[in-house]
C-alpha cells in the first residue's frame, strides 16, 4: 500500500517517525508531509500525484486544512495516543476536524458511547513502542536509584490529583532512594533504555479511564524496565500481573509500599518479571503490530464505505 502521512517528522523520537518506519518494515510506502510546511494545495497535489490508499494524520499544531475536500479525494485516518474524555480538552471532539476524518484511532477503549454521541467514527488501538528501541540498556550511575518515576510530574492534568499524591508519598517514604525523571533535560533513546536498565523498580501512573493507559506501560517494559503499574480495566486482557508487570490499586499507597519492598528484597523474582515483560512487549506490542491492526481496520472501513476502492 501507499499512504500519505501528515505529522511531525523533525526528530528521531517523534511517534510519527516510529509509525512511518513500522509501516515501511511491513513493505508499505509512506510519503511524509511535514506539518507546518504544507498547505491545502500541497496536500491536494500529493493526493493527485501519488493516488494513495489512505491519508494518515497525527496532529501536532492544529493546522487548518480543508478536510471536506480532502475526504472527497482519499480515505482519511487520524491517529492519536491521547485521552480526551473527562478532560478540559474534550470540546475538541466536536470542534477539531482531527476527530471527523473517516476513521479516528485512539487508545481510549472505554468511551464508545460518547464517541458516537460526538459523531466520531472511532476505533480502539492500544499504544505501543518502537521495535528498534526494545532492548536492554547499560548501567548508568545517574539513574542508580532503587525506585524511580518516569514521566510528567511538575505539570499535569488538573483533573488527576493521584500523580502528585503518589510522588509525594514516594519521596516521603523512600528518602534518598526515590527519584523522578526527567529533571533538567528530556531523556530519550539509549539514555532512556539505560535508565530502565539501572533503576530497580519503576512506579507507573496513568490518568484513570477504563480501557485506557498511556504508552509509558509499553515504553517501560519494552525498553527493559521492571514496572509496578496501576490496575486499569483492560490491562489484564493483554498483560499478566505477576508475570509481565506488577499491579497496584489507585490510592492504595500502603499496598504499593508492600509490593515495592517485596520486590526490592526478591531480586530473582523481580528480574524474571522484568525480562518476561520485556520479551512479551517486544514480540506483541510494538508499532509494527499496531500498524497491522490499523491496516485491517482501514481495509474493513474502506470496504464498508466504498467497496474497498478509492473514491477517485
Amino acid at each position: 500500500m501507499l499512504l500519505l502521512y501528515i505529522g511531525n517528522f523533525t526528530k528521531p523520537w517523534c511517534t510519527e517517525v516510529h509509525i512511518k518506519a513500522s509501516f515501511e518494515s511491513l513493505g508499505h510506502t509512506v510519503i511524509p508531509l511535514q506539518e507546518g510546511k504544507i498547505d491545502n494545495e500541497i496536500i491536494f497535489n500529493a493526493i493527485k500525484k501519488h493516488n494513495p490508499d489512505f491519508l494518515l494524520y497525527t496532529k501536532t499544531w492544529n493546522k487548518e486544512y480543508d478536510w471536506k475536500a480532502i475526504k472527497r479525494r482519499v480515505f482519511t485516518v487520524s491517529w492519536t495516543l491521547d485521552l480526551y474524555h473527562n478532560l478540559d480538552r474534550k470540546d475538541q471532539l466536536d470542534n477539531n476536524p482531527f476527530f471527523h476524518t473517516h476513521l479516528v484511532i485512539s487508545p481510549d477503549g472505554g468511551h464508545d458511547k460518547e464517541f458516537k454521541e460526538h459523531k466520531v467514527h472511532h476505533a480502539y488501538v492500544k499504544p505501543g513502542v518502537y521495535d528498534k528501541e526494545c532492548y536492554i540498556g547499560k548501567y548508568d550511575e545517574e539513574f542508580d536509584y532503587p525506585i524511580v518515576f518516569v514521566g510528567s510530574y511538575l505539570v499535569y492534568h488538573k483533573e488527576w490529583t493521584h500523580r502528585k499524591a503518589l510522588i509525594d508519598f514516594l519521596y516521603k517514604t523512600y528518602p534518598g532512594k526515590f527519584e523522578c525523571f526527567p529533571k533538567d533535560r528530556a531523556i530519550r533513546g539509549d539514555t532512556l533504555n539505560n535508565l530502565y536498565a539501572t533503576a530497580k523498580i519503576v512506579v507507573g501512573d496513568s490518568l484513570h479511564s477504563p480501557h485506557y493507559w498511556s504508552d509509558r506501560l509499553y515504553e517501560t517494559t519494552g525498553r527493559g524496565g521492571f514496572l509496578i503499574h496501576p490496575k486499569v480495566e483492560g490491562i489484564d486482557e493483554e498483560f499478566e500481573y505477576g508475570t509481565h508487570i506488577v499491579g497496584y490499586n489507585y490510592w492504595d499507597f500502603e499496598g504499593l509500599k508492600k509490593k515495592i519492598d517485596y520486590y526490592l528484597e526478591n531480586e530473582k523474582e523481580r528480574k524474571e518479571i522484568q525480562m518476561a515483560g520485556h520479551q512479551f512487549v517486544k514480540e506483541n506490542c510494538t508499532y509494527v503490530e499496531r500498524c497491522k491492526t490499523v491496516l485491517k481496520l482501514i481495509n474493513d472501513e474502506k470496504t464498508k464505505l466504498w467497496g474497498g476502492k478509492r473514491p477517485i
